[in-house]
């Protein structure tokens, strides 16, 4: 794992995130295109939510020793990771419990939230040059990743998202 070049590629998609958010006006901002698929209010609240409330508390844990010590990545993991792309066609579906649903947020909310994402890479970024990689915790889907893992699963699960939804809501948005 290379940690300044995932610390870069944070700082690089948390910076496009944010500035994607001026592509949508008010009325494309809170509406979906069709039912089922979320808005870019919520999809901004997802990836708030998903590194706040899972991955970055699943790197927290590996970097207190709160995780356990080994496990193993599976293989979807190690090819995530190794590649660091999510596969824009790969559709995962995830029932959510109630406090990791996406919200609709506003457009200010959700440049602080992409603030606030960058300030925790930040901030974790020397942590986890530190940390003792033996220690691990639970992906539901990648199985056990250590810290260094975890840092780099944050920013390709924002970039999969930029990619992939966001650039298709920002075109739909403009062709209408």
């Amino acid at each position: 794992m290379n940690l300044s070049k995932d610390l870069r590629r944070h700082r690089a998609t948390l910076s496009a995130l944010r500035a994607l958010i001026l592509e949508f006006s008010d009325d494309a901002w809170a509406r979906a295109p069709q039912p089922g698929v979320w808005c870019p209010a919520q999809v901004y609240s997802h990836i708030s939510i998903i590194a706040t409330g899972f991955s970055f508390k699943n790197l927290e844990a590996c970097l207190d020793g709160s995780g356990q010590v080994g496990g193993r990545v599976k293989l979807l993991g190690r090819l995530i990771l190794w590649t660091n792309v999510i596969r824009g066609s790969r559709r995962i579906r995830v029932d959510f419990p109630p406090e990791l649903l996406p919200l609709s947020i506003t457009k200010e909310a959700a440049r602080e939230a992409m603030d606030a994402l960058a300030a925790k890479a930040e901030a974790f970024a020397p942590r986890v040059a530190a940390a003792d990689l033996r220690f691990t915790a639970k992906h539901f889907l990648l199985g056990w990743m250590n810290a260094a893992q975890w840092f780099r699963f944050a920013e390709i699960h924002h970039r999969h998202h930029l990619e992939g939804q966001l650039h298709r809501l920002a075109e739909g948005a403009r062709s209408r």
